[in-house]
């Protein structure tokens, strides 16, 4: 694994997240689109999966993982009064993002070579650095989701 690379992924999806959620209200992102999602619940999922990796790399969540759950991967899009605002979402998201490139920059070459606690993709091969790319991919994968959200909300493209 290469640790500079992939915490320079996570240095640009969160990036990318800040400018394609300026001009973006809670209201607009509660608009349901022809995806099935809304961007509310995409950022929301966004912030619940970097909870877990905190939680999994630091030993602890920065949040209770009750408060996030609504956005668990498979879970349906939220009602609108369930929903908890855009911009506590994106805090949250943030707010994690200086230990979590902390945590994956001190990896080793042996910690990341070492089978991964899970699989998202279920890979019986999985290692601590394939689960990591993977983590960064998935980000990278929603923020392409977000960037279409926002042009569907009437805004300009961020790229």
């Amino acid at each position: 694994m290469n640790n500079e690379a992939v915490c320079s992924q996570f240095a640009m999806t969160n990036w990318f997240l800040e400018q394609a959620l300026k001009d973006i209200s809670h209201e607009d992102s509660l608009k349901p689109t022809a995806t099935g999602q809304t961007l509310n619940w995409v950022v929301g999922h966004l912030a619940e999966t970097r909870n877990g990796v905190i939680a999994w790399l630091a030993g602890e969540p920065a949040w209770p993982i009750e408060e996030t759950a609504r956005y668990k991967r498979g879970s349906d899009t939220l009602p609108a009064e369930e929903a908890l605002p855009l911009e506590d979402l994106f805090k949250r998201y943030r707010g994690v993002q200086d230990a979590l490139v902390k945590h994956i920059g001190e990896i080793t070459p042996e910690q990341a070579q070492a089978k991964a606690p899970f699989s998202p993709t279920s890979n019986p091969d999985e290692t601590v650095g394939s689960l990591l790319a993977t983590l960064a991919f998935h980000e990278i994968y929603h923020l392409g989701q977000i960037g279409m959200l926002r042009r569907m909300a009437g805004q300009p493209r961020v790229i």
